[in-house]
């Protein structure tokens, strides 16, 4: 594994607190941008998140801004990984699953930025996200 030990890694246990904070200071960081009054917040105790103005918005007008370079995408994981997910993908496509070769890149990318800890530069958005999900999102066949 490349870059040194890992100081941390993402607490996946259904339990475990989400880590707010560290992630809206990481995405300001990034160049994430919000309207005036957007705020995120929780009403049981940090386990579900939601988005808020506590002012008036302009219909139409921007909410968030995330700059293209933080936007994981499938293009960019088949760069990353190069020839790396050939196989795979080849067999994906003889199982006459070649759709979803691009979920699948994701789902690498993610599970390669997982492993990598607090050595991922995207440690504090992963361990903000929610390990247990109530909602019909989450129950379609790509999750």
């Amino acid at each position: 594994r490349a870059g040194g030990p890992l100081a941390a890694a993402v607490n996946i246990n259904e339990a475990a607190t989400r880590e707010i904070q560290p992630f809206e200071e990481w995405s300001r960081n990034c160049g994430v941008g919000t309207c005036d009054g957007f705020a995120l917040t929780t009403t049981d105790g940090g386990m579900d998140y939601s988005v808020m103005t506590n002012q008036n918005i302009q219909s139409g007008g921007p909410i968030l801004y995330v700059p293209r370079e933080m936007v994981l995408t499938s293009v960019a994981a088949e760069q990353e990984f190069r020839s790396g997910l050939a196989d795979a993908e080849r067999q994906l496509s003889e199982e006459g699953l070649r759709e979803c070769v691009s979920l699948f890149r994701l789902f690498v990318k993610i599970l390669a930025e997982y492993e990598k800890g607090d050595q991922s530069p995207f440690f504090p958005w992963l361990n903000s996200l929610p390990r247990q999900f109530y909602n019909g999102v989450s129950m379609t066949d790509d999750c």
